[in-house]
């Protein structure tokens, strides 16, 4: 009887491959809505976040058990965009068949230009406990990565004069700096592979790859594998 062959990991150019198989279904999901008119372009493309409080919390109860968060909001913060209730279901269910497919993987998301995540892995969208170290694991959608400017980097893949601007910027402010966000070749080209260490204690690697949205650049796909 023939043995059973041990999981290989992918190579990076495979990782790679993967990436840009979930910026192109990020598009799509993009794209469907806007084109369903669920969302506008102006909408999607606006870094305008609001963070979610008070009544505001019970919106997210299709997606984790809400009752114990406190009227003040979660620790860290969440954050509502113009768009992110129209794509976090698609998205995530994209996100996680690409990490189905990859059990290396860590996670595998999408962050915006600012490192804002609309939405995470199932197995990161736990029911909210209360207690900030479980929490801070299970439950990571909504929120910025920027902990790290690692992320903001790689969020920004692609666009060395956003060096400069804060970790929280506008697209007015992108522009200003002279970033071109229109979906060339030679943008799409674009990737970064970078380690760090997570706000959860583990060294990650992680590839990022541009993403845009009718042809501007919304951010950036996010594969992470143990380093």
């Amino acid at each position: 009887m023939a043995g059973s062959v041990p999981h290989q990991p992918l190579a990076a150019a495979e990782r790679l491959a993967r990436g840009r198989e979930l910026a192109r279904e990020t598009e799509g999901i993009f794209d469907r809505a806007i084109d369903g008119g669920r969302v506008t372009l102006g909408d999607a493309l606006a870094f305008d976040y609001r963070e979610i409080r008070g009544a505001e919390i019970a919106t997210l109860g299709h997606l984790f058990d809400v009752s114990r968060v406190p009227a003040g909001g979660f620790d860290p913060p969440k954050y509502r965009t113009r768009y992110d209730a129209a794509v976090d279901v698609d998205l995530q269910r994209v996100m996680d068949a690409i990490k189905a497919r990859e059990p290396g993987l860590i996670f595998a998301l999408v962050i915006d230009l600012n490192a804002y995540g609309p939405i995470h892995n199932r197995e990161y969208c736990k029911d909210w406990t209360g207690v900030r170290d479980k929490d801070l694991v299970g439950n990571r959608i909504k929120r910025f990565f920027t902990d790290q400017r690692v992320l903001v980097r790689g969020a920004r893949v692609g666009l060395p004069q956003a060096a400069s601007l804060p970790d929280r910027a506008r697209r007015d402010d992108f522009r200003s700096a002279g970033c071109d966000l229109r979906g060339s070749d030679s943008a799409r080209a674009d990737f970064l592979v970078q380690t760090y260490a997570r706000d959860t204690g583990a060294v990650v690697t992680a590839l990022t790859a541009p993403i845009f949205v009718k042809g501007e650049r919304w951010g950036a796909v996010l594969l992470g594998w143990n380093a």
